[in-house]
């Protein structure tokens, strides 16, 4: 799936998408990328992406490392 992000001037945006989709976004940002995410059919789709992925990554199984793999991480 290649990623689409668009370029008209919606880096601002972007970053709220992320936000959102981490649920981190406060209410008046979260309306106003709404209002924005309705207008704008690269954010939309940049929103659609991004839920899926983070659908996707939330139905895998979480491993637990052993410990010796934290103490190579740690150096």
């Amino acid at each position: 799936m290649e990623p689409r992000i668009s370029d008209d001037g919606c880096e601002r945006w972007t970053a709220l998408v992320q936000d959102l989709v981490d649920g981190d976004l406060g209410e008046s940002d979260r309306a106003a990328l709404n209002r924005h995410v309705a207008a704008c059919e690269g954010c939309r789709a940049l929103l659609a992406d991004l839920q899926e992925m983070a659908r996707v990554a939330g139905d895998m199984p979480r491993y637990t490392p052993r410990p010796e793999v934290w103490s190579r991480i740690a150096l």
